[in-house]
């Protein structure tokens, strides 16, 4: 790599933290930022490696969309339920809420499947591919107030090695 795309790269760092912090706030919490922050600054040094200044673009404009690029395709590849199961969930979502806004209160299965237009039956099956796509990391911090720093492997319990330690502990 030579002296002026390294510079390029260092100087514009920066952006990419800019950028993680903007997509970021439409994710979930347990979406680690700082793998967010890597594959940002490989779009970086990928921007870097194919910006032509002959274009007119400016630097900064072209690798913000790398940038960008890099991380919603990071996050992609991370997630392995289909597009299609989060669109749904973004439509189910948004239903829900425009009804419990409107209703003052959580909506039932019955208004739901009336303001989406579909079954009950329907809407179960839809429910049902959502919630199975639901994957929980097991380093994922849980919300104790009791114990700081405590991750969901630490807190989920094995029942048979629970059981064991009882049989041994009661006889």
């Amino acid at each position: 790599m030579d002296a002026d795309l390294a510079e390029m790269i260092e100087d514009n760092l920066p952006l990419v933290k800019h950028i993680v912090f903007q997509v970021a706030v439409h994710f979930p919490r347990h979406v680690d930022r700082d793998e967010l922050a890597r594959a940002g600054a490989l779009g970086l040094v990928e921007a870097a490696r194919r910006y032509d200044e002959d274009r007119g673009v400016p630097f900064e404009r072209f690798a913000a969309q790398r940038i960008r690029g890099a991380i919603l395709d990071a996050v992609r590849a991370a997630d392995w339920a289909p597009r299609s199961v989060r669109n749904l969930a973004r439509k189910l979502e948004g239903a829900e809420q425009r009804l419990a806004t409107e209703l003052g209160r959580v909506p039932n299965k019955e208004e739901m499947s009336e303001a989406l237009g579909m079954s009950q039956t329907e809407l179960n099956r839809l429910q049902d591919r959502m919630f199975r796509s639901v994957v929980l990391a097991l380093e994922h911090e849980t919300a104790d107030d009791v114990e700081k720093d405590l991750t969901l492997v630490d807190v989920l319990v094995d029942e048979k090695l629970d059981r064991t330690v009882r049989r041994a502990r009661d006889t």
